[in-house]
């Protein structure tokens, strides 16, 4: 049996959470993605860093977070597959990791081609809910 949030503890959470995504990197990499946010990044490549703004989700609504813009990436540092995320708090401060994958895979981020080219452009939109952590 699972535990079931109230809508109000849902909102609470993802209001704490929203905070500390502003102004924060979404950095996305290829390779083995570590064990949890906290272990550094070792080795893997940066292929497209997203800029979320401030504030970075609009009001939540029954846990659910929806970012406001977020600044693209015109230009692709280098290629590869994109494989997982990592979220950087504008202190520089690990938030969360996830797995990356083609639309429809079912990844944490979903991307129309996780195939990235160096220089490509790449736009992004962002929900998360803290509800499905559940």
């Amino acid at each position: 049996m699972s535990v079931a949030l109230s809508s109000a503890v849902a909102n609470a959470q993802a209001k704490a959470m929203a905070e500390l995504f502003n102004d924060a990197e979404l950095l996305v990499y290829d390779g083995k993605r570590p064990a949890n946010a906290d272990v550094p990044v070792n080795g893997q490549k940066l292929l497209l860093r997203f800029q979320f703004g401030n504030p970075s989700f609009k009001n939540p609504r029954d846990g659910l977070l929806v970012a406001n813009d977020i600044i693209p990436e015109l230009d692709a540092p280098a290629s590869g597959t994109a494989t997982w995320y990592r979220v950087l708090a504008k202190d520089g401060v690990s938030l969360q990791d996830g797995s990356v994958g083609e639309r429809g895979s079912g990844a944490d981020l979903e991307l129309p081609n996780p195939e990235i080219e160096k220089g490509q452009e790449m736009y992004l939109t962002y929900s998360h809910d803290v509800k499905g952590e559940e």
